[in-house]
């Protein structure tokens, strides 16, 4: 198992083993970009007057003040700007050298084009130097226990070098500036700002820089996954057709204040913009093309334009087709069993019934570890949907085919694609594909809960159910997919499959849901817990903790029998991707 603290991401890291036996093929920085290169996205949109460049930078894997979100903001904000027509490079949790040279990168790539664009997301705040503020914009060099300003000011990227880097290249240049300058342990030592300090709107012409709050406050970083408040506006809001920069930014403004209760007020802080101004669209927005992981030419070469890479295999149909529809009318006491999809690509869903059960493992049950919950009451108040399988390539290649689930083809070990589940994705990944459906359908997709997971996985809705490890009882090797050189109490052993099967293989457990213990270990919404006191009683996700780790369920093809058990618990990092992870599911019905 992965260190869950997150790591810097200076390049791809290939076939690098991890305890557990699971091979780390790609950080989280990779699902947005490979980490270290300038890796281009090819344009969605039609040409544009002139070219359009993009860096992204986010830092989030700070030493001693970790943030949950900047590489989910740039999931967002990348994808945005790519369906606008931008060439964008990420790059995620870069120490200040990475940092200077991604900027020295840019400059080059913007000059003569239409519009450059900057967008960071991380810690940034202002610290004295030579008894003048100046705005840093902190990079994963940075050390926040430094009892001087100087030594914290050298993991820092002065803000006024960043635009005196980019500005000038390019017709036009806008700079965003989501930066959670809120770091307790400086603020308690008097050292370092929560805030910004003022920006003379004149000390540097020619650009049009937009902060995520005003000077002197702080941003919120948001819920872990979801993004912030403020990548969340300028994601949405970027590709409108038409829209000029200055109505974009009052919409962002508008949309950030409505979350935050106004509490974040994002500040144009500079507005020089060229004759003509500019509107990052000027017709509609086509789906974007499939997003290349060649290596590309230097910016300034002609062949720096992106190409349409080799396609995406198409996505196979799902066996025992479901038709395509709104769920059925749900009533406070269905039975469940019910099965639905809402889009052509959409995973088929199952309605899991309303229950109570008991989750967790006796003391006396074989296998059971120390951070298994004891036995305890567990009360699901409504119905709700679950995957009725694993998420599979098919629905994944479907995602990253509109560019929206990151910019790398997850591998598959050779074991095939289609219908077997999607493998090497990470929880931040997941969160992507998640949210791609909720745009495909307008419903409210997400992972499960721990506690949901083994409501569902147990198959069982009152307190007159058996306890047993698995729902079939005994496991055996025809049962589920798992390491058959091993026994579990007595068990029979089998030569093992060592690879994954189709998710509709094997016995569905009685709420109707396939391979929920076996295949792949499966993705929670929960941060990781080693004592899982903390479980919710209305099996609520718990989102305290260590929250740059996720907890996994269900076992896998790869582990031992008593990995499988319903109570069993395992994590990863979330920016941690394994040949045994992959994820289902859910979705909440009704008001």
């Amino acid at each position: 198992m992965a260190n869950p603290a997150p790591s810097s991401a200076d390049g791809p890291t290939f076939a690098s083993s991890s305890e557990g036996g699971s091979v780390k093929l790609w950080n989280v920085a990779d699902a947005i970009s490979a980490a270290g290169a300038s890796s281009f996205l090819p344009s969605a949109a039609p040409p544009a007057p002139g070219r359009l460049v993009a860096l992204v930078i986010a830092n989030g894997a700070y030493p001693d003040a970790p943030l949950q979100n900047p590489v989910v903001d740039a999931g967002l904000v990348g994808e945005s700007l790519k369906r606008i027509g931008f060439a964008v490079t990420v790059k995620t949790n870069v120490d200040l050298d990475g940092f200077e040279q991604a900027l020295t990168d840019f400059a080059a790539a913007s000059k003569g084009a239409d519009v450059a664009l900057f967008y960071f997301a991380g810690h940034g705040f202002s610290v004295a130097a030579d008894g003048i503020q100046q705005n840093l914009l902190m990079t994963t060099s940075s050390n926040f226990q430094a009892k001087s300003e100087i030594a914290l000011r050298q993991g820092g990227e002065p803000l006024d070098h960043v635009e005196e880097t980019v500005i000038g290249r390019a017709r036009a240049t806008l700079i965003f500036i989501d930066a959670c300058r809120n770091v307790p342990v400086l603020a308690h030592r008097g050292i370092g700002s929560r805030g910004f300090a003022p920006i003379d709107p004149s000390s540097a012409e020619g650009a049009y820089v937009v902060l995520s709050t005003r000077q002197g406050k702080t941003a919120e970083d948001g819920e872990a996954g979801q993004g912030s408040p403020f990548a969340r506006a300028v994601a949405a809001t970027l590709p409108t057709a038409g829209l000029r920069i200055e109505d974009a930014a009052a919409r962002i403004r508008k949309k950030v204040r409505e979350e935050t209760s106004d509490a974040q007020d994002p500040d144009v802080v500079r507005s020089d913009l060229p004759e003509g101004g500019v509107v990052l669209m000027g017709g509609g927005s086509p789906p974007p093309a499939v997003a290349s992981l060649e290596a590309p030419p230097p910016a300034d070469s002609p062949s720096a334009v992106p190409q349409t890479p080799a396609p995406v295999p198409a996505a196979e149909p799902p066996a025992a087709a479901v038709s395509v529809g709104p769920p059925p009318k749900i009533a406070a006491n269905d039975a469940g069993g019910e099965v639905f999809k809402e889009c052509d690509e959409c995973p088929e869903m199952v309605v899991v019934p309303a229950g109570k059960s008991m989750l967790g493992s006796p003391p006396g049950e074989s296998g059971r570890q120390t951070f298994e919950s004891a036995p305890h009451l567990v009360e699901i108040a409504k119905p709700f949907a679950v995957g009725r399988y694993a998420v599979t390539f098919a629905q994944w290649d479907a995602c990253y085919a509109e560019g929206a689930c990151g910019h790398r083809r997850l591998g598959d070990l050779d074991f095939g694609r289609g219908k077997r589940p999607a493998i090497f994705a990470t929880w931040a990944e997941a969160q992507l594909y998640v949210q791609w459906l909720k745009r495909q359908t307008g419903q409210p997709y997400r992972l499960l809960s721990e506690a949901e997971w083994e409501y569902a996985a147990r198959g069982c809705r009152n307190l007159k159910c058996a306890y047993a490890p698995f729902w079939f009882g005994a496991i055996k090797p025809e049962l589920a997919v798992y390491d058959s050189r091993r026994s579990y109490d007595g068990s029979p052993k089998a030569d093992p499959r060592l690879k994954t099967e189709p998710v509709d293989s094997g016995p569905a457990n009685p709420f109707g849901l396939y391979n929920m213990l076996g295949n792949v270990r499966q993705w929670t919404q929960d941060c990781w817990n080693p004592a899982p006191s903390a479980v919710a009683s209305n099996g609520a996700p718990v989102l305290s903790g260590d929250c740059s780790a996720r907890a996994t369920r269900g076992g896998s093809w790869a582990d031992e029998p008593s990995k499988l058990r319903a109570a069993s618990r395992d994590y990863e990092s979330v920016d941690e991707g394994s040949e045994r992870i992959g994820f289902r599911v859910a979705r909440d019905l009704g008001p």
